[in-house]
C-alpha cells in the first residue's frame, strides 16, 4: 500500500495499490499547486 503526500503541506491526499512504491509526492490544492511551481520557477 502507497501513499501519496502533498509536498508542500505533507498532508497525506490519497493511498493506492503498489507494492513497489510506497511514497509519492504530489500536490493536494491548487494553492500547494501554486507554491510548488513558484519555489521550481525560484530555483532555475
Amino acid at each position: 500500500m502507497g501513499v501519496i503526500v502533498c509536498q508542500s503541506c505533507e498532508q497525506v491526499i490519497e493511498h493506492y495499490e503498489n507494492e513497489k512504491v510506497s511514497t509519492l509526492y504530489g500536490n493536494c490544492c491548487e494553492q500547494c499547486a501554486d507554491e510548488a511551481s513558484l519555489m521550481n520557477a525560484n530555483e532555475e
